[in-house]
């Protein structure tokens, strides 16, 4: 469940995602906040280490960012800003397929779409 971290042979679940045990300290640590609903903190954990990352890891930590300065938005009740940050995440993502580095980037943004819709609806 979200947010819950489980121990599994091939590395460990971050609210039910696999993290190998070769990913980034960083990536980890943001995904369990980001799963706690902390995404702001998260956002800030990937941007440490985003600044610092190359090629295909930077371009996974900045689609993160983007993704969870989205909820950020959402949380604030901007849901154009949120869209946005939506759309970009996506193009930045994109090239990295609907899984990258264990994680099912599909499903985050299904979860990230369903939270905006729904608080639309609020």
């Amino acid at each position: 469940m979200a947010g819950r971290l489980a121990e599994r042979a091939s590395g460990r679940v971050v609210g039910g995602v696999a993290i190998r045990p070769d990913d980034t300290p960083a990536l980890a640590a943001g995904l369990a906040l980001y799963h706690a609903g902390r995404y702001f903190e998260a956002h800030e954990v990937w941007e440490d280490r985003w600044r610092l990352a190359v090629s295909d890891e930077r371009r996974l930590l900045h689609g993160l960012i983007q993704l969870a300065a989205a909820h950020v938005q959402i949380d604030r009740g901007v849901g154009r800003g949120a869209e946005r940050l939506l759309r970009k995440a996506a193009a930045r993502l994109a090239p990295l397929g609907g899984s990258f580095a264990g994680l099912d980037l599909r499903r985050l943004f299904a979860e990230a779409e369903e939270r905006l819709a729904t608080s639309r609806r609020s």
